[in-house]
């Protein structure tokens, strides 16, 4: 998932997952104050290629570079929200 104010979400809009009836984005969730101050999310279409990258490249350099040993990973779920797909073929 990502902070709808976020630049993968302003650079990448087609990593995006959108609501099966519409174009609106498919939202993940919101965080209740704290460290996000109350924050909506966007479900990340992981069955895009390039935004699949991203993310792999991401963790790589945490792990890698930059030597991460534990990674607290949270809005899973927006992978499995009912949602349009950029390949449908890789979900039930």
């Amino acid at each position: 998932a990502a902070d709808f104010g976020s630049e993968v979400v302003r650079d990448h809009p087609e990593w995006i997952l959108r609501c099966r009836n519409s174009s609106l984005p498919a939202n993940s969730g919101f965080t209740a104050g704290g460290a996000y101050g109350g924050k909506w999310f966007a479900g990340l279409d992981v069955s895009h290629p390039d935004c699949r990258a991203h993310i792999a490249g991401l963790i790589q350099r945490m792990v890698y570079d930059q030597r991460f040993t534990f990674l607290k990973l949270d809005f899973l779920h927006a992978a499995a929200l009912p949602a349009t797909r950029h390949d449908p073929s890789l979900t039930r």
